[in-house]
């Protein structure tokens, strides 16, 4: 997980360079600084999560790189507004980013604000949600290049990925917590 965060992580700074490929989406150009902002955000916060579930819970290291964590998220999340709205694959694509948004953002708001209160072991729960929706990217990834080495036409595919892209992170992440001595406590990075 660690490995596959940090190579979409690192991979999407390559959007900031001056000689920046372009992404192969449909609506880039048209929206070239919302996504450079969310990639590099969003490819932050990615990299910063797994981190986060290792290590001492209350030195000052985990709280200087938790605040980066929900900083980039804000940030990534405010992007990514325009970007959903616009998905060239239409409405249900939209829907399913503009949902996946909102759930990220909830669930860090929710997990900070639980930190803040002093319930870590709800803090953990709410986190872990957090970084199973951030792992979205990865997961986006890899059904698309799964969909398309399949043959299947990007327009039938990503409206499909834009929820199965976090959907399921977000159940196994809720299962994974439902387990028997499943509070969050030791989670595996």
């Amino acid at each position: 997980m660690v490995v596959a965060a940090s190579f979409i992580g690192l991979a999407s700074a390559r959007y900031a360079l001056p000689e920046a490929p372009s992404a192969p989406l449909p609506n880039y150009e048209a929206r070239k600084v919302t996504f450079v902002t969310h990639a590099l955000a969003g490819g932050m916060a990615l990299m910063i999560g797994p981190w986060q579930f290792r290590g001492p819970t209350r030195s000052a290291c985990h709280r200087f790189r938790g605040r980066a964590y929900v900083a980039a998220i804000a940030v990534a999340w405010l992007a990514s507004l325009p970007i959903a709205v616009t998905a060239e694959t239409g409405s249900v694509a939209a829907l399913g980013f503009l949902c996946l948004g909102l759930a990220w953002i909830t669930t860090t708001m929710l997990g900070f604000a639980a930190a803040r209160r002093g319930e870590i072991a709800e803090h953990r729960r709410w986190m872990v949600r957090s970084y199973a929706l951030a792992f979205s990217a990865v997961t986006l990834r890899l059904y698309l290049a799964g969909a398309l080495g399949a043959g299947v036409a990007f327009s039938t595919a990503y409206p499909i990925i834009a929820w199965a892209c976090w959907v399921p992170n977000l159940l196994l992440a809720d299962a994974w917590l439902r387990r028997p001595g499943g509070s969050g406590a030791r989670v595996p990075a």
